[in-house]
């Protein structure tokens, strides 16, 4: 069977084509998860809220205006479901699960060997930076995760979030600055490279 385009595939949903719903659900899917993971930080909040991203899809498919890609519209609705779910529950689990897992732990011994060291610091950085990306505002977190994590150009960045190209790079920029000052606060008052 032949893949439709995205206006075909939007039509087809919104006259009750289930097959396309699911086409549409496979062929995104993968890419609405990631986002929602790289925001939320937890497999099981990224399933539910992706799911509520297709739910809202299947629902207001009729809204779809053919001036965007599909993807744009389906980042747009997947950084307000994931920015709604972090204003809702308030997680910090996750940076409870840090500072547990690698900051005050004494009985974990790494064994000295250069590459489970190097594993283990690439481990600590990277969820340093999830920790940091955590603390700053949602619209320079997704601006953030859009450009550094999704690969995505100023310019569909501005698209998905309707904003200007300037608005995009001042927000990456303002996101590049909080994230490095936060991290090496981090980095300093845990002083996690004096374990190894």
């Amino acid at each position: 069977m032949q893949k439709l385009q995205d206006n075909e595939l939007v039509n087809a949903i919104v006259s009750g084509d289930e097959m396309a719903f699911k086409e549409l659900v496979n062929t995104y899917k993968d890419m609405v998860f990631r986002f929602c993971y790289s925001v939320l930080q937890n497999n099981e909040d990224a399933e539910d809220v992706a799911q509520n991203v297709f739910i809202q899809v299947y629902h207001s498919a009729s809204n779809f205006r053919n001036e965007s890609k599909i993807s744009t519209w389906l980042y747009r609705i997947a950084i307000n479901k994931s920015i709604n779910y972090l204003n809702k529950n308030k997680r910090f689990g996750f940076l409870q699960n840090i500072e547990n897992s690698f900051f005050y732990k004494e009985e974990v011994q790494l064994k000295e060997n250069d590459e489970i060291i190097n594993e283990s610091l690439e481990s600590i950085k990277h969820q340093i930076l999830y920790a940091a990306m955590e603390k700053i505002p949602p619209k320079q977190k997704a601006a953030f995760i859009l450009n550094h994590l999704e690969g995505l150009s100023y310019n569909e960045i501005a698209d998905i979030l309707s904003v200007s190209h300037s608005a995009v790079e001042s927000l990456i920029h303002r996101a590049k600055v909080n994230l490095f000052d936060k991290i090496s606060k981090e980095y300093r008052r845990k002083k996690v490279f004096e374990r190894f």
